[in-house]
């Protein structure tokens, strides 16, 4: 029996916004972490851009793009 299509999960990050050691975890090697304040800040230091945080009408086009 064919199984049916119900949906789709789309999910990211952007870069920057969830690095290893972040509060709410992270997977490294297919195993979750717990956060790690020092990991997080040499992953910081590391970043050779900004974090990118989308405004609100970047989100909207994000949202109509998926839709």
């Amino acid at each position: 029996m064919a199984k049916k299509l119900i949906g789709y999960m789309i999910t990211w990050t952007t870069y920057g916004t969830w690095l290893q050691g972040d509060k709410r975890g992270y997977v490294k090697n297919g195993t979750i972490l717990p956060a790690n304040d020092k990991l997080k800040f040499a992953n910081q230091k590391q970043q050779k851009f900004q974090a990118v945080k989308l405004d609100s009408s970047q989100k909207h086009i994000v949202h109509k793009a998926i839709l």
